[in-house]
């Protein structure tokens, strides 16, 4: 299968999940959130915990893993 476009990207990301345009990645220190149609950064956003991992977007909610708790939360994307 050949893709039909590419993104430089230029951090080191893990996770990627997208809303509104809007790619999120975990970066293991922050969020990072990436503009689809201006092709820019925005201003990171906070890890919800210090052993965040994983990041899904449903709805209107951020659901992410913590390894050392064994828990799945979310949090509103509006908390963003």
């Amino acid at each position: 299968m050949q893709y039909e476009e590419s993104i430089p990207y230029s951090e080191s990301l893990q996770y990627l999940t997208i809303k509104y345009s809007i790619a999120y990645s975990n970066d293991f220190h922050e969020i990072t959130r990436y503009d689809l149609k201006t092709y820019n950064y925005l201003n990171p956003v906070k890890l919800p915990t210090s052993d965040c991992e994983a990041i899904k977007i449903f709805g209107d909610k951020m659901y992410f893993t913590d390894y050392a708790k064994k828990i799945i939360g979310y949090v509103n994307l509006s908390n963003l």
